[in-house]
């Protein structure tokens, strides 16, 4: 598996939010609410939202 990170706003033309949280060096996993599986939080960027706004809000919204 490979990871690579960019400098924040380098990319562009960004649609959705993928957020790969990690606490005390553990991986943070959400069962999604509509499937019976574990995923990483994520969403689409909503009009008017920045790519961190949006990150917040899923981060956020997967952990309620």
């Amino acid at each position: 598996m490979e990871f690579k990170t960019y400098p924040f706003n380098t990319l562009g033309n960004y649609f959705s939010a993928d957020i790969m949280p990690t606490y005390n060096g553990k991986w943070i996993f959400c069962m999604h609410k509509d499937r019976i599986t574990w995923e990483h939080p994520s969403g689409h960027i909503e009009s008017g939202e920045t790519l961190l706004e949006a990150a917040k809000r899923e981060l956020y919204c997967q952990m309620n």
